[in-house]
């Protein structure tokens, strides 16, 4: 059964470049009323030879793919999403989108290939990625999203606590 998970990404606020933990290993979510999830490291270590980035899980709105824009890179932390969406309307809107803060996060698409439970915590330890989509309401407690715009001083715009360290970071 593929499942969702959410996290956050940034956009560069200049370019057509978003990129982000698509998820952040040791995080964990809130999945209904009473039950917690999270990736174990290297859950995803085994990247896929094909996966979409989407909008709001829409296979009819594919803005890239693995090979198309897309990479993926596995490391200790993360999974790390980057994707320079091409000059179409559909990615334009996504963009647009995610420098409004409509579109604030990444879900990721899974089939869990092994998981225990701890209580009512569920640590997924291996999965098969599917795909990736920006989505508006993601689940996991780092899944804020800000668009970013570089000003000619250095200083980087952002509204968050920390907003001007991270969001260098998001810019290099």
């Amino acid at each position: 059964m593929t499942e969702l998970a959410y996290i956050e990404f940034r956009s560069d606020g200049e370019g057509r470049e978003l990129r982000g933990p698509a998820v952040v290993y040791g995080d964990e979510a809130r999945i209904g009323p009473r039950m917690r999830e999270r990736f174990e490291p290297g859950a995803f270590a085994e990247l896929p030879a094909d996966a979409t980035l989407t909008i709001q899980h829409d296979r009819a709105a594919i803005v890239a793919r693995l090979g198309v824009g897309l990479t993926l890179a596995d490391s200790p932390g993360a999974l790390e999403m980057r994707a320079e969406l091409p000059d179409t309307p559909r990615a334009t809107q996504a963009l647009a989108d995610v420098r409004a803060g409509l579109l604030r996060g990444l879900s990721v698409e899974f089939v869990a290939l092994r998981e225990r439970y701890q209580g009512a915590l569920r640590i997924i330890e291996r999965a098969r990625l599917i795909g990736i989509s920006i989505v508006d309401d993601p689940a996991y407690p780092a899944s804020t999203v800000e668009a970013r715009e570089a000003r000619l001083d250095g200083e980087a715009l952002g509204g968050l606590p920390g907003a001007r360290r991270r969001a260098m970071r998001a810019l290099i």
